[in-house]
């Protein structure tokens, strides 16, 4: 077996080995760059998002200035400045809130661009917040802002939105006392729903997600017609009884009496030895008869089929009437039951003469005219405010209706203003 070589070791005293640890120790220290933090120059936890800069990942929006930024956009929609839905509006809306945010949070380097990305985010987060409030199964809180899910609804919004999701479940909308859900939705009152579902075909994750929610959907579509169904016909089940009933009970009463104990003799349960020794034949049976009701008032009743003759079992079978055949025999016992009245009250009715009187509205003649002239005035005047007064126009417009015509068959705008001036002045 080889051996191996050794390598020899110098051994130093024990004072020499100490020095030479605490002079790399000092030389250490000397290396580390001197920061002394005091408790003065520490920023407080109230004011933590001024003092760190907008350039720092650790930086973030908080609450309180995301509200005044909903807030600045809420009066900046009532005022009328964001009819345009384009960039460069929202950039020079923007450049105005600047010196606003600057004066309450003056550590922050504000831009633009932080407060588009910001806008961009809050709106889409409306979005998905919007849609899961509207889907059935779920209510908004309106005191802290927070949504009831069913728990279909729930996982529904955590496997669409994703992180949104997660955020509208747990924490909701956020609201303050000026801010609320209206607010929101006055803010964004021009945010059409058009294009928001835009993935590239690639995104196997998106369409096998989407596919999944449609046939969700579409089960629980169909179970619901269903149970619509089923209890609409229980409903209308329920109703044609109660109809048949009622109507039984009133054709029981108009019915003569002799029709309404309406019955069949009994069979005879046992032969005699003298039918049994003549050769009993069909005819020697006795055949239906309607008694009285003083001779017999039992309900009709089916003999055992060991005592009906095999012949004769269909023929009884047909003459009985099943119980569902009540509502189509009704029209018949109703013509049967007809009176002498009820013929001669049909005879009038038919012999009644109607008379329709339809009434419409009669406009005045030129009223069209004179409506089409006025509103094209108020546009002009709109554009032009040059023109003669609005009374004084409306006045000559009345005075004949042939001038709201020659206005509205002008054409050019100068046209109609010369002529105007022409007619009003004089």
């Amino acid at each position: 077996m080889p051996s191996r070589a050794r390598i020899p070791v110098r051994s130093l005293p024990l004072d020499e080995v100490s020095g030479q640890w605490e002079s790399t120790q000092a030389s250490s220290r000397s290396l580390r760059p001197q920061s002394v933090t005091s408790d003065i120059s520490r920023p407080s936890s109230s004011h933590l998002d001024d003092s760190i800069g907008t350039n720092s990942r650790s930086w973030h929006w908080s609450d309180e200035q995301e509200l005044y930024l909903l807030e600045k956009l809420l009066e900046a929609r009532r005022q009328g400045k964001l009819k345009i839905t384009k960039n460069a509006t929202y950039t020079a809306l923007f450049k105005t809130f600047i010196p606003l945010f600057k004066a309450k949070w003056s550590r922050v380097s504000w831009a633009t661009k932080m407060m588009n990305n910001k806008f961009k985010t809050i709106r889409k987060y409306w979005r998905a917040f919007k849609e899961t409030e509207q889907r059935s199964g779920t209510q908004y809180n309106y005191d802290d802002g927070t949504l009831y899910l069913s728990e279909g609804n729930r996982k529904r919004c955590l496997l669409k939105y994703q992180g949104d999701g997660r955020k509208i479940v747990t924490e909701g909308l956020l609201i303050s006392p000026s801010i609320n859900f209206e607010s929101y939705e006055e803010i964004f009152s021009d945010d059409l729903p058009a294009g928001k579902s835009i993935h590239p075909p690639t995104d196997e994750a998106y369409w096998q997600r989407r596919r999944r929610l449609e046939q969700e959907e579409e089960i629980e579509a169909r179970a619901a017609a269903q149970e619509e169904a089923e209890e609409a016909a229980v409903r209308e089940a329920e109703e044609e009884g109660e109809e048949v009933d009622e109507e039984r009970e009133a054709e029981d009463t108009l019915l003569p009496l002799s029709q309404q104990y309406e019955s069949v003799q009994p069979f005879p349960t046992t032969r005699s030895s003298s039918q049994a020794s003549e050769g009993l034949s069909l005819a020697s049976f006795p055949t239906p008869y309607r008694p009285t009701p003083a001779s017999s008032a039992r309900p009709r009743r089916r003999p055992p089929d060991s005592e009906i003759p095999r012949n004769t079992a269909r023929r009884s079978t047909e003459s009985e009437i099943p119980p569902n055949t009540a509502a189509r025999n009704r029209g018949k016992r109703k013509r049967d039951t007809c009176s002498l009245e009820d013929v001669r009250e049909l005879l009038k009715k038919q012999e009644t003469q109607r008379t329709h009187i339809v009434s419409t509205a009669v406009r005045p003649e030129g009223s069209e005219d004179i409506e089409r002239a006025c509103r094209a005035y108020e546009e002009a005047l709109e554009e032009q405010q040059d023109l003669p007064d609005l009374t004084c126009t409306l006045s000559w417009f009345r005075q004949d209706p042939i001038n709201a015509v020659i206005w509205n068959a002008l054409g050019k705008d100068a046209s109609k203003e010369a002529w105007v001036r022409a007619q009003v002045e004089r």
